[in-house]
C-alpha cells in the first residue's frame, strides 16, 4: 500500500472537505436547546416565577439572538416584573425581526402602556390590529390606552381616537 500522507496533509484535506452533516446536527441540537429553554421559561412564567422565566429566555436569546418567540416572551416577563424599559427593548427587537407578527405589536403596546406612554401604546396596538383586525386583545389594548390618556388628562383624547379609528 502507498504510504499514508503526512499529518499536515491530512489536516489540509479535512479543511477542504465539504461540511459534514455534523454542522447540521449541531444547528439542530442548538435549535432544540433554545426551544427547551423557551419551554422552561414558559413553565416558569405559568408559575408566575417571572425572574426564572427571564433567566431561561435570556439563555435562549444568548444562543439565538433572533428568536422572536423568546424575545417576545421575555418582554412579557419583564413587563410582569414591572421592568417596562427592558420589556420595551425586547418588544422593539421583536417588531424589527418580524414586522408582520401582530403579537409583537401587542408586546410593544403593553411595554409602552406600562411605561406610561399611552398614546404610543395605542398606536402600537393599532399597528397590530392592522395585521389582525379581529384580534380582541389588540382591540382591548387600544381601548385601555385611550382610557389611560383620558384619565391622565381629564379630557377625551379625540385627537388620538381620530388618528387611530
Amino acid at each position: 500500500p502507498p504510504p499514508a500522507p503526512p499529518k499536515k496533509e491530512k489536516a489540509a484535506e479535512a479543511e477542504k472537505a465539504p461540511a459534514s452533516s455534523s454542522s447540521e446536527e449541531d444547528q439542530e441540537a442548538m435549535a432544540q436547546k433554545v426551544e427547551d429553554l423557551r419551554i422552561k421559561g414558559n413553565q416558569a412564567f405559568g408559575r408566575k416565577d417571572f425572574s426564572a422565566a427571564v433567566s431561561s429566555y435570556s439563555l435562549a436569546i444568548r444562543l439565538d439572538g433572533k428568536n422572536h418567540l423568546a424575545l417576545s416572551n421575555r418582554s412579557a416577563a419583564f413587563a410582569a416584573l414591572g421592568n417596562f424599559e427592558k420589556a420595551l427593548e425586547d418588544a422593539q427587537q421583536v417588531v424589527k425581526l418580524v414586522p408582520t407578527w401582530a403579537k409583537g405589536y401587542s408586546r410593544l403596546g403593553a411595554a409602552l402602556h406600562g411605561g406610561g406612554q399611552w398614546a404610543e401604546a395605542a398606536r402600537s396596538y393599532k399597528a397590530g390590529l392592522d395585521l389582525e383586525p379581529e384580534n380582541e386583545s389588540l382591540r382591548e389594548g387600544v381601548a385601555a390606552a385611550i382610557r389611560a390618556v383620558q384619565e391622565a388628562t381629564g379630557e377625551d383624547p379625540v385627537w388620538l381616537r381620530e388618528n387611530l379609528l
